[in-house]
């Protein structure tokens, strides 16, 4: 059977503790998945190439002039 994929909203929460250091098994009890299922989401985060923002990306979106 073919894996469930994951919703946005939790792509959203996933990428948001994984880049805060938060373990994947950690992140899988927090979002009530089965770790394989949070591995698989974190794992496929940083094969497409997702990172976190930089410092002054954020600072530059929180402030435009």
């Amino acid at each position: 059977m073919p894996a469930e994929r994951v919703k946005m909203r939790h792509a959203r929460e996933i990428f948001r503790l994984k880049f805060s250091g938060v373990a994947t098994r950690d992140i899988a009890l927090r979002l009530r998945f089965a770790p394989s299922q949070a591995h698989a989401a974190t794992t496929g985060i940083t094969s497409v190439g997702l990172r976190p923002p930089s410092v002054t990306q954020v600072v530059a979106h929180s402030h435009p002039d």
